[in-house]
């Protein structure tokens, strides 16, 4: 039976990564310029694919007229308001409650430091809920995702064990136009051992179990794939 879920952070269970990307966007478009949203998919929620730097990238762009540092300084004074308001995604309190009622451990696997997910779970009213919370904090620099590091201490923390793995979560399909909320979650899953190769993108929490899921309310929350 199912023995533990792992959930990322950012883009799952709190959306910090559309008000990143409408922070920018409004921040290139006051000064006349396009933002670029592929460059900018590349390095929301931390998938470590690119070295894009949205405000250096404007600096350029103005020719000197604007500095990045306070372009910086803009960006996360607007981003961090708009966070700082948001909820808890939808179904996420859902599947918490129901993981609750089958007695399985849960954990946060997050590439962001203690300092924002302890805060931010905490002001949600969830954080209580986790048994264990790992972020950046815990593993080595350089060594959160897409590297393994976060899921696999996560995994040894809440002494679980799986021989067959069956991974369940939200999925790209139905996300907006624009959501640039990143699959990073999904391929380190992948890399540590905790997926199946083949499951579609977007998976945003897995289940760990010592066969494939049985029980009906995890059957559910699958078909979210």
């Amino acid at each position: 039976m199912i023995k533990a879920l792992i959930f990322d952070f950012d883009g799952l269970i709190l959306d910090t990564e559309t008000p990143e990307y409408l922070a920018w966007q409004n921040i290139y478009s006051e000064h006349g310029f396009e933002l670029p949203h592929e460059e900018l998919g590349k390095i929301i929620g931390g998938s470590g694919h690119s070295k894009f730097d949205a405000a250096e990238h404007l600096t350029l762009l103005s020719q000197g007229r604007l500095d990045s540092v306070s372009l910086r300084a803009r960006f996360h004074l607007e981003c961090d308001s708009a966070i700082a308001r948001a909820a808890v995604l939808p179904g996420v309190l859902d599947y918490i409650h129901e993981a609750k009622r089958l007695r399985l451990k849960l954990a946060i696997a997050s590439s962001s430091p203690h300092s924002w997910v302890d805060n931010h779970a905490k002001r949600l009213g969830i954080f209580y809920y986790f048994d264990k919370v790992i972020c950046s904090d815990d593993v080595g620099v350089g060594r959160v995702k897409p590297n393994p590091d976060l899921f696999l201490l996560a995994l040894e923390q809440l002494q679980g064990r799986c021989r067959s793995r069956a991974p369940v979560g939200l999925p790209r399909a139905g996300r907006p136009p624009g959501d640039l909320r990143n699959d990073s979650g999904a391929r380190t899953g992948r890399l540590s051992g905790l997926c199946r190769r083949g499951t579609r993108p977007g998976v945003g929490h897995v289940a760990v179990g010592q066969r494939d899921v049985t029980e009906p309310a995890v059957v559910k929350w699958a078909r979210w794939l």
